[in-house]
């Protein structure tokens, strides 16, 4: 199928177990520079409950077609994503996202489509915050994320353009959050130009409007955090999920264990049954 524009939208969709206990459709939003493929351990798990299971690529991610830098967006990424139902007749739908994910998930939340009912959001470490960061350490944060960027322009070259692919995440058990192959394939599969333009988006949102949860949805959010995460600020996740009252379950695992390892993987795919299982 095609986005608006008529980029290619591409992904993976596991077909409902007829004889799992639930019924509906689990939406899979990725991370940054992942794919669909990061979603197999958990939407297979979720698939086998009975729960039809939707993973798109992200335009410029994955085997999705190219876009532009300007369209390359939180926003237009979840416009991509409720096309997507639209296109597959998906009515009403609940949504597991990873990572930046999180955020384009709440950007759906927060610009709803009546012709998309979402009945519940899973969040595994979004890169969500209370409040907006304090100014005084924006010249911090740009540094270290100029360094970061610096460290895979050496890892995956300063002029790597874009290899569509997508990665074999299930061979690689027990990964570590930074693991540089891995890092290197995934910058190269969105070239490391629109790496660098997700980043700084996501990094920098910390000192923009989002920094401060203002989200109106009534929709319920359920939290998931890494113990081990190396990517993501599990304090600010705390203090969320007190402050607005979200259920915070603590998993013992990395930022990329869901999609390497079947244990963490399963952990929460048990999780989100029972709490579809309680909603029904």
């Amino acid at each position: 199928m095609a986005a608006e524009d008529g980029v290619p939208l591409r992904g993976i969709r596991w077909n409902r177990d007829p004889g799992g206990p639930l019924e509906g459709t689990v939406l899979c939003l990725h991370g940054l520079c992942s794919d669909a493929n990061g979603m197999e351990l958990v939407g297979r798990h979720l698939a086998r409950a009975g729960l039809d299971v939707i993973a798109p690529d992200y335009r410029g991610h994955g085997l999705s077609g190219p876009t532009t830098a300007r369209r390359l967006t939180i926003r237009q990424l979840a416009r991509d994503a409720r096309r997507i139902c639209t296109e597959l007749d998906v009515s009403e739908a609940w949504i597991f996202s990873q990572s930046l994910g999180g955020k384009v998930a709440v950007e759906m939340l927060d610009a709803p489509d009546p012709s998309l009912d979402i009945k519940g959001l899973f969040a595994f470490a979004p890169p969500w915050r209370l409040r907006k960061a304090p100014l005084k350490k924006l010249p911090k944060a740009l540094l270290s994320s100029l360094k970061h960027i610096r460290n895979m322009a050496r890892t995956a070259g300063w002029s790597a353009a874009r290899t569509p692919s997508r990665q074999e995440y299930t061979v690689m058990t027990d990964m570590p959050d930074l693991h540089q192959p891995t890092m290197r394939a995934e910058v190269k599969s969105v070239s490391l130009r629109r790496f660098a333009r997700l980043f700084l988006i996501m990094k920098f949102s910390d000192f923009g409007k989002r920094g401060d949860w203002t989200l109106k949805s009534e929709t319920p959010i359920h939290l998931y955090a890494g113990r081990n995460d190396r990517a993501i600020n599990n304090r600010q996740l705390e203090l969320l999920a007190e402050h607005q009252e979200m259920r915070l379950t603590w998993l013992e695992c990395h930022h990329v264990s869901l999609m390497t390892n079947e244990t963490p993987a399963h952990e929460i795919g048990n999780s989100i049954i029972g709490r579809i299982a309680e909603a029904r």
